[in-house]
């Protein structure tokens, strides 16, 4: 189809090349944002705006049609005599440094359980190292860096005692440092491009609502970048207590739960709303610890269940429970709204505590 390489030919063929790629990823978020909205896994009663959908099933039409329109050009302008791609140069790469623990802050991780402090100090090391990663990719700014050790050691002892407690129970805490303050798009680049177990490449995550997250706990704000936090995440990927609503009144487990909640070190609330809210994680929490499992090459949590954040979202005027899970068939970890009484075998509690609760 093609008569010689021409500069000028090539050119555009390149070009169109980027240009299909482009719209073959809006094509393909398009369509994916059109199908959850449209039928989400699990939920019921989330309503739709007729608008919102015709403009995303009206995307994907235009991107279709752009799609194969790029295509042609490229079928057309890229032959068999285009020229090689040149060798790309080498670039060295410094190696990330993560900083020495000091020896006050050895001397009071030496006093907490071995097993705990030898977690906190791989964890910490792990996080440092993805952060670096991140801010040279530009997915973080440099002020994100992980401060040292000692800076968050405060809110690592303090966890202890919950730890314990956990692993006690025959949960499985896992400690996590917690980026925070992050916004959503933030949160979209870090997980976009990450990989999974299976080699599957994350879409980055979605919210499907807008507006501020209302912590019912009125936790003391905290300015920091960085908490510590430990969250259940047992092997079977399943929050630890389904079928317990958000208010903590409704559901087969309600009562089980909120007895086993009342005995976790730092709980200090009364109501069965509070004592849910209390364990649940924030959503920075979750985000960070599915965050940290892609960086250790560990599968997702919440491939089939969801799990209730600590926040609520305010909808038409009333407040709405947030929950958040891995959607595999979307590669993306989603934020939905649902209601404060709705217990279900899909929607549980998973324990986590944070250290800057804590702490503060």
């Amino acid at each position: 189809m093609n008569e010689g390489y021409s500069g000028n030919r090539w050119e555009i063929g390149v070009d169109a090349a980027y240009a299909a790629n482009e719209t073959f990823d809006q094509r393909a978020e398009a369509m994916e944002r059109a199908a959850l909205l449209n039928s989400v896994e699990g939920f019921e009663g989330v309503s739709i705006d007729e608008a919102v959908m015709k403009s995303l099933v009206n995307e994907t039409v235009v991107a279709e049609r752009e799609y194969q329109a790029y295509g042609n050009v490229v079928a057309e302008m890229i032959g068999p005599d285009a020229p090689k791609a040149e060798t790309a140069p080498t670039v060295e790469v410094e190696p990330v440094v993560v900083p020495e623990i000091d020896t006050e802050t050895a001397k009071k991780l030496e006093v907490l359980p071995a097993e705990y402090s030898i977690e906190v100090a791989t964890r910490y090391s792990e996080k440092y190292a993805a952060v670096e990663g991140y801010i040279r990719e530009g997915k973080l700014p440099e002020a994100y860096r992980l401060p040292e050790l000692s800076v968050l050691v405060e809110r690592v002892v303090a966890l202890a005692p919950t730890h314990e407690h956990m692993q006690q129970a025959g949960w499985h805490p896992r400690v996590e440092f917690i980026p925070q303050g992050l916004s959503r798009e933030q949160w979209n680049g870090l997980f976009q491009g990450q990989k999974l177990p299976n080699g599957q490449i994350v879409n980055g995550t979605d919210t499907t609502f807008s507006g501020e997250l209302v912590d019912p706990t009125n936790s003391a704000v905290d300015s920091s970048l960085w908490d510590v936090a430990v969250i259940d995440q047992d092997a079977s990927l399943r929050p630890t207590y389904t079928q317990v609503s958000k208010d903590g009144q409704h559901g087969s487990n309600a009562k089980e739960a909120l007895k086993a909640f009342k005995k976790l070190p730092g709980v200090n609330a009364t109501t069965p709303d509070g004592i849910v809210a209390e364990v649940s994680p924030r959503e920075d929490v979750y985000n960070g610890a599915q965050l940290s499992r892609l960086e250790r090459g560990e599968e997702l949590l919440d491939p089939e269940t969801w799990t209730i954040s600590r926040e609520n979202i305010e909808v038409d005027g009333v407040l709405r429970s947030v929950y958040q899970r891995f959607v595999p068939s979307y590669r993306r970890v989603y934020s939905l709204w649902g209601y404060l009484d709705d217990p279900s075998v899909s929607i549980g509690v998973r324990v986590s505590a944070s250290g800057r609760d804590l702490v503060l």
